[in-house]
């Protein structure tokens, strides 16, 4: 199971952790939402982490430190990916243009 995560990731194995620790959060959110479904949104929430701590485990050491030490940010729901990645560029290019 860890390897057929770890090949969904793809190019993106070193976010894989990241992600799914943010579905572990969604879970537990869901589970105090939704009382009914709380049991099965535990398993799910137990399975996010154990997964993310497995692939973790399993890369090497030097990878380790880079995949924990790395800083993500969600998109807001309002913001499309496209704005962020504009403005993000629009600053960069006004930087550099004052350097």
């Amino acid at each position: 199971m860890i390897d057929a995560f770890s090949k969904i990731g793809g190019d993106f194995n070193h976010v894989l952790p990241f992600a799914l620790l943010e579905a572990r959060r969604y879970f537990k959110k869901e589970e105090l939402r939704n009382p009914a479904d709380a049991g099965e949104n535990e398993c799910r929430r137990l399975a996010a982490e154990v997964l993310a701590r497995r692939i973790v485990q399993r890369l090497p050491l030097s990878d380790q430190y880079a995949v924990l030490s790395a800083r993500y940010t969600l998109a807001d729901k309002d913001t499309s990916l496209y704005d962020s990645f504009y403005n993000g560029s629009d600053e960069l290019a006004t930087s550099g243009e004052s350097i």
